[in-house]
């Protein structure tokens, strides 16, 4: 029978708070719609494991996974404006 300890749910409610807080932070300052909170979520642990860490010595956890450094080309400001682009010619049903 596994007994259950409170450290590791300690941990867990600490990572959630920090998630939590960040994206709060995210959409306030980005002042982007609560609409976005879902894209948010899913976003906000990927960009803290792309972070560097001062108790990994500077290094990211994705550097230690994977052994290599993530690339970061493709990452913006949130909040940013983006604008989608087509191949081909996308007909307006209006029209």
């Amino acid at each position: 029978m596994l007994v259950e300890t409170p450290q590791p749910h300690n941990l867990i409610e600490r990572f959630n708070r920090i998630i939590l807080e960040s994206v709060k932070c995210k959409l306030l300052s980005a002042r982007v719609s609560k609409v976005f909170w879902i894209e948010t979520v899913v976003t906000t642990p990927d960009l803290i494991n792309k972070c560097p860490l001062t108790t990994l010595e500077m290094k990211t956890l994705e550097k230690i996974s994977q052994g290599h450094f993530p690339n970061l080309e493709k990452l913006r400001i949130f909040g940013c404006d983006t604008y989608a682009h087509f191949r081909q010619k996308i007909r307006c049903t209006c029209c």
